[in-house]
């Protein structure tokens, strides 16, 4: 990254890390769960290096896990992130009726990030609840998982340093073309425009 690139990067990071903690800090769990589950969104779209919503043909080979392409889409991009730099969702998995078995990230994002965001509430059979447990699902009768607010805040910090820490990684170099696929939309559609 050049020096740009680290400064817009570290600010970036800091805004949504900031914003999550004030929510964390006052209760306001579902207003932290949203940003949380927003924030992989957008990581999830540098990852992948998708540009402006809809643009589905910035689609990298994906380095590092032996697979040869990633889709580009929301979903896509969320979940690979994910499972690339938030490893302890992967490691979740539970069988829900007539949707057979999901992983913690699918789990988060086609029953979480979805009933929060769309609906203003967590999917039937989810809920937040907020402790000192390093798991960020822990099981509670009559549900399918409560996801806990502060870890899945740490998950997500740990994640972002691996992710930065790969970014800058020369033997990487396909993850920092990504990046900056998405770094010159953003730039282009949005930075430019409110100097």
């Amino acid at each position: 990254m050049n020096k740009k690139e680290t400064v817009f990067w570290e600010q970036f990071i800091k805004w949504t890390l900031d914003d999550i903690d004030v929510c964390i800090k006052y209760n306001a769990n579902v207003g932290a769960a949203k940003l949380i589950c927003s924030a992989i969104d957008s990581f999830g779209s540098f990852y992948v290096g998708r540009g402006f919503m809809g643009d589905e043909n910035r689609v990298r080979p994906k380095g590092g896990s032996g697979n040869t392409d990633e889709k580009s889409g929301v979903r896509d991009a969320f979940v690979a992130f994910g499972s690339n730099y938030m490893s302890d969702l992967k490691t979740f998995i539970v069988t829900i009726d007539g949707l057979g078995k999901k992983n913690g990230v699918e789990i988060l994002y086609d029953h979480f990030r979805n009933g929060l965001i769309h609906a203003g509430m967590p999917g039937i059979g989810l809920g937040i609840v907020r402790n000192d447990d390093q798991n960020v699902f822990l099981r509670k009768d009559g549900f399918v998982a409560m996801v806990n607010i502060i870890a899945l805040r740490s998950a997500l910090d740990c994640g972002l340093k691996k992710f930065t820490v790969d970014l800058n990684d020369s033997n990487q170099p396909e993850r920092l073309v990504r990046w900056r696929d998405r770094y010159s939309s953003l730039e282009l559609f949005y930075l430019k425009k409110f100097r």
